[in-house]
């Protein structure tokens, strides 16, 4: 498992945590070199803005970021960790 960004710790929320309608930033990105690969390939990267459009826990996340509208599923999201903007 690779991590990239700040060390994740215990206070870090998970994207998968937000509800619909919130807007985040990624402090980290967490997980295999293939996903790590994958989500910096459509632009989200550390200190990227998201938006939360969709939250259904039986369905992957639909974020948007980067002008994109982005389905993440749900063990990817975990490895997504966000700080909330106010």
């Amino acid at each position: 498992m690779t991590t990239w960004g700040e060390s994740v710790g215990v206070y870090m929320k998970s994207v998968e945590m937000m509800p619909e309608g919130s807007v985040c930033h990624v402090k980290a990105l967490q997980g295999c070199p293939r996903f790590l690969g994958r989500i910096t390939a459509i632009g989200i990267t550390v200190g990227s803005q998201l938006t939360v459009i969709k939250n259904n826990r039986h369905q992957p996340m639909l974020v948007y970021g980067k002008d994109t509208l982005i389905a993440v599923n749900r063990k990817d999201c975990g490895g997504i960790f966000i700080e909330a903007v106010q």
